[in-house]
């Protein structure tokens, strides 16, 4: 997970560097792949990881869900505008930056070292199943 938070960061870098080039069929693109990323690392976490700690770690859990409404909240305004090419997204862009790195900052510190003590090997290894199996069900 801690890798995808890396290809997550680069998409949106990649779509910040062609929107600051004004090439915005290709900053589209890359938005358009950050928000098909993002919506699959949410859906893992969600479906796949948070049932795992719910009932462990519940406080933590919906913290992360919470920001993952807010993320969803500011990539639908990004999107909206985009769509229409109205590319006036720096407030937006800004607060999303910044809403990720927090983020992905208190999973890779704090929930992903706790949730790799809570499972045993077995229960990793069928999560890890279960993650690459989504991936091939999303292409």
């Amino acid at each position: 997970m801690v890798k995808d938070h890396a290809l997550i960061y680069s998409f949106l870098h990649e779509y910040f560097q062609e929107k600051n080039l004004q090439r915005k069929i290709l900053a589209r693109r890359r938005f358009l792949r950050l928000l098909w990323r993002l919506k699959t690392h949410f859906d893992w976490e969600e479906l796949l990881l948070f049932p795992h700690l719910k009932e462990k770690n519940s406080k933590d859990i919906k913290q992360l869900i919470n920001e993952h409404q807010e993320i969803k909240q500011l990539l639908k305004v990004i999107n909206d505008k985009t769509e229409n090419d109205d590319f006036s997204t720096e407030k937006e862009e800004k607060e999303l930056e910044k809403l990720l790195k927090r983020h992905s900052e208190f999973e890779d510190k704090k929930l992903y070292p706790k949730l790799d003590k809570k499972l045993n090997e077995k229960e990793k290894k069928k999560l890890i199943e279960e993650m690459i199996s989504q991936i091939a069900t999303d292409y």
